[in-house]
């Protein structure tokens, strides 16, 4: 799933004197020079992971302590890898010549390029993302909860290969993987999800 160079997580856990008192725990994890390989497996074990958390008996109201989750997320000399081939079938995830890429390079220099070589791996590459998820947990069996995210990367760069198998890969020549360049990407959003369905 992931593998860096040096990896920090620094955790502020208050406590108020105060019975049942509001409170906020920080989360902060800086990775650097992390590489990150996400299949669909993946996205399935943290949803189940999830699940399993919340799963068992609702707490009893007087035992209820209403709860803000803020986790800060910083990806230093990133690499991020999604395979983007037909329904997501990967036999060699690591061995990029059987499944291809597609890169995002990011840096912060004025010269940045975006380039595109068409691949089943889609790769994004940057100097610097971060991100932000706020998950409330305030009040007591709500009907439906919120997280709000926002991820900001400045400067990436994106790449796409196919395979060496792949008919594109006959003739390759540096000039037709430019496509551009991205000054600043930042995505703002939330998740919505019921107690219930």
């Amino acid at each position: 799933l992931v593998t860096a160079e040096t990896c920090r997580v620094r955790c502020y856990l208050p406590t108020p004197l105060k019975w049942n008192a509001a409170r906020q725990w920080n989360f902060t994890i800086s990775l650097r020079q992390p590489a990150l390989y996400l299949l669909r497996d993946h996205i399935n074990m943290f949803t189940d992971l999830g699940k399993d958390w919340s799963a068992g008996p609702t707490s009893h109201y007087n035992r209820f302590i209403p709860m803000t989750y803020a986790v800060e997320l910083n990806l230093n000399q990133y690499e991020i890898n999604t395979y983007v081939n037909d329904h997501n079938i990967i036999d060699k995830p690591l061995v990029r010549e059987e499944n291809g890429e597609l890169r995002f390079f990011g840096y912060a220099l004025a010269t940045m390029s975006l380039y595109l070589i068409l691949s089943a791996l889609l790769t994004i590459r940057g100097a610097h993302l971060g991100s932000n998820i706020s998950m409330p947990f305030t009040k007591y069996r709500p009907e439906f909860s919120e997280v709000s995210f926002s991820v900001e990367a400045p400067n990436p760069v994106v790449s796409l290969t196919l395979p060496a198998w792949n008919t594109y890969n006959l003739h390759p020549t540096p000039d037709r993987t430019q496509l551009g360049k991205i000054g600043l990407l930042r995505v703002d959003g939330s998740y919505l999800y019921h107690a219930e369905v």
